[in-house]
């Protein structure tokens, strides 16, 4: 109408009902413009390009649900992701992407859960980690690794605690800390080094608080401090 600034009007001879809205007060769409951000927060009406038109995602579904091959990719065009789904949740192999095509992480799911072993690589290619799960629950030993290869950390975990000893390293090999743990908190004797291999302080944790007398030592060796606890 002009009195809303239309300069048309338009006149149906005809009306055709397309598809009807069960329960038009909660439907997320009203007969209006929208951005993309707010349509891609509706999961059924994500738009599956980025803007330029390069492919975001394609998949298999069952209607709304993931059920088949996913793949999805970064605005360049490199793929950002890629495996399966079963009735929506990720199941089997996945393995994931950096804009330049080298892994980021590897691994499986079952059901929904990470499962099994997984590998994460830094945007370099250097591998960061490689740890372990019973259907989504930390499980068996963990490794970190500095850039340069050498290990970084090395954990266990036993149905999703810390437990067993924690063993850290500097850059090279040389080790940095070893602390027991059990059921996730630092529990026991536990002894730390500085670089040059010296120790640097030793003492005791119990369920993961500092107990009794804690010794320090300078990177020669020589004695710091004591303290009590």
């Amino acid at each position: 109408s002009q009195g809303k600034g239309q300069s048309v009007e338009i006149t149906a001879t005809q009306i055709e009902l397309v598809g009807a809205v069960d329960t038009p007060d909660t439907y997320p769409m009203q007969p209006k413009r929208y951005t993309m951000e707010y349509l891609r927060e509706v999961a059924h009406l994500r738009v599956r390009a980025y803007p330029s038109g390069v492919k975001e995602v394609e998949g298999e579904y069952l209607g709304p649900i993931k059920h088949g091959r996913y793949v999805e990719y970064h605005r360049n065009g490199e793929k950002r992701l890629e495996g399966r789904f079963e009735d929506d949740l990720e199941q089997g192999a996945f393995v994931s992407y950096y804009w330049n095509g080298t892994h980021r992480s590897e691994g499986h799911y079952q059901r929904g859960r990470f499962h099994g072993r997984w590998r994460y690589w830094r945007s370099d290619g250097s591998l960061e980690r490689e740890v372990g799960y019973d259907a989504g629950v930390r499980d068996g030993v963990w490794r970190t690794f500095h850039k340069d290869g050498s290990l970084a950390r090395e954990q266990r975990y036993e149905s999703g605690f810390l437990d067993g000893l924690e063993r850290s390293f500097y850059e090279g090999g040389q080790l940095e800390s070893v602390v027991p743990f059990v059921r996730g908190l630092a529990h026991g004797a536990a002894v730390y080094f500085h670089s040059s291999g010296a120790k640097a302080a030793e003492g005791r944790y119990v369920m993961g608080r500092k107990v009794g007398t804690w010794r320090s030592y300078d990177a020669k060796g020589g004695a710091l401090a004591m303290e009590d606890y």
